[in-house]
């Protein structure tokens, strides 16, 4: 067993790894890889990614963030405000699909026309705000808990089930009309307890309904027909709440922007039809669901739900490949500053020049790519698109020894790295030796994946094995034309 430490040679493309979150619970997250230039601008961007995905390149809002939402992009920030903003909080990126009724709004505004390849918000209207979504609609960010423990009537001790969600709602709306919309959003989470209450009919009695012909109107007079006031979660399957977001501004201490009261721990959203959404700033909305999950049937396992990933075929000409590398690793490295090397002749550390060569070539080379970066005060990843070979991997150019077999080699294993430093995730994919298919290993999950989505951006670290030994007649043949192309 050998390693060596490939370079990457500068590119000036990258690869940016990132997850679509559809409007619907009906379709699962898609994990996405796509390849994009470092100066690209965010339009650039939204056109990558329309290929790959799709989806019109208006028609989703691109943010930040890890457990919750920190940052939502403009049409005027670039490809290099997105990555140092996740190097900086060690965030990820995501793809947030709007709903079709703030893109129906925006089309009228536009006027365009709706297709089947624009049926989502878009946001990139010129005299829209600088985030992009129609002057008249909100942002809603929805953080999603469930139940632990009742702390008292008001307090509710929760635990945090995914991701937060961006929704929009329409500035001015009444908060019926905002509970309506929530409620439209999370129904397939509840729609098995719907079910439940849909087949409740007498003997005899002909079967008018079915959950699938429910209209959310029907369904959210099924939940909330009979509620007058929202004030515990005890007969609710889940409640709606303000998010006090005062407390985390500055001067501390701020009454919170819809009950007044400095003490607030977030208030109640009242069913009412007469008060308003409060349309200066945007909303932060938590739903707390309730524990009793017999009772409620909310179908949490909906968080769960994964789309296929969006497999990108590899662009030969952005991607740089791994014989780029082993150039690269025989260049002249020059030693100055600090890495100067101790001259024991001298007794003083000198400026100097090294170089890594290899001599021979190993049963099991194992190749780290060196994606991590370190220097004064900074810490970065290199995201290019490194081009490996499955199979006849030939490192014979890249040997001093040309008295040996000629090395051929197959990849076996790759130790994947996503997302940022000190913020990623690992996994790996193995090949089984005896079957030859391959495996993803995700923490406690694992799983086939096609051959073809081995080779990706993520790769970190390479595992090939020698093929069998070419026999001595071969060898006599090949050498001598290898040496004379040198």
């Amino acid at each position: 067993l050998s390693s060596v430490s490939l370079p990457i040679p500068h590119t000036e493309h990258t690869s940016l790894e990132c997850t679509y979150i559809p409007y619907s619970f009906y379709e699962g997250s898609r994990e996405c890889t796509i390849m994009c230039g470092k100066q690209d601008a965010i339009q650039d961007v939204r056109t990558t990614i329309e290929k790959q995905l799709g989806i019109h390149r208006d028609s989703f809002l691109i943010a930040t963030g890890f457990t919750e939402i920190s940052k939502i992009y403009s049409q005027e920030d670039t490809l290099l405000d997105i990555q140092e903003s996740m190097k900086k909080q060690k965030s990820k990126l995501y793809l947030f699909q709007l709903n079709p009724e703030a893109w129906m709004e925006t089309l009228k505004l536009r006027g365009d026309k709706a297709n089947d390849s624009t049926s989502m918000p878009p946001v990139s209207l010129a005299n829209s705000r600088l985030s992009g979504l129609a002057p008249d609609f909100l942002y809603a960010q929805v953080y999603l808990y469930k139940e632990f423990a009742p702390i008292s009537k008001l307090l509710i001790k929760k635990r945090r089930l995914t991701l937060s969600r961006l929704l929009c709602v329409k500035r001015g709306i009444t908060l019926q009309e905002l509970h309506f919309q929530v409620f439209c959003y999370l129904r397939p989470l509840l729609n098995k307890k719907l079910q439940d209450m849909v087949l409740q009919f007498k003997p005899g009695e002909k079967r008018s309904k079915t959950v699938e012909t429910l209209s959310n109107e029907e369904a959210f007079k099924c939940i909330f027909g009979g509620v007058k006031e929202i004030d515990s979660i005890d007969t609710l399957p889940y409640v709606l709440k303000f998010v006090n977001t005062a407390r985390f501004t500055k001067p501390a201490n701020l009454p919170c922007n819809y009950c007044g009261k400095k003490d607030c721990t977030n208030c109640f959203v009242p069913l009412s039809s007469s008060l308003r959404v409060n349309d200066k700033s945007d909303l932060a909305l938590e739903v707390i669901f309730n524990k009793e999950i017999a009772k409620w049937k909310v179908d949490f396992q909906i968080f769960e739900k994964k789309g296929p990933p969006v497999i990108q075929e590899v662009d030969k000409a952005k991607a740089t490949s791994l014989g780029d590398c082993f150039k690269m690793l025989g260049d002249n490295e020059i030693l100055d500053g600090d890495n100067k090397s101790f001259c024991p002749h001298c007794n003083s550390h000198q400026k100097s020049t090294k170089q890594m060569l290899i001599y021979n070539s190993p049963k099991t080379p194992v190749l780290q790519l060196k994606r991590f970066k370190s220097g004064k005060g900074y810490f970065s990843k290199e995201e290019a698109f490194i081009d490996f070979p499955l199979r006849n991997l030939d490192l014979f150019p890249f040997c001093i020894n040309k008295d040996q077999p000629i090395p051929i080699y197959e990849l076996y294993a790759v130790s994947n790295h996503f997302g940022v430093l000190g913020g990623g995730h690992y996994t790996a994919y193995a090949q089984n030796n005896s079957s030859k298919i391959w495996y993803n290993f995700d923490d406690s999950r694992v799983s086939e994946i096609e051959e073809s989505r081995v080779v990706s951006p993520a790769a970190y670290i390479l595992f090939y094995k020698r093929r069998e030994i070419v026999s001595e007649a071969i060898i006599d043949g090949v050498l001598p034309k290898l040496k004379e192309e040198e």
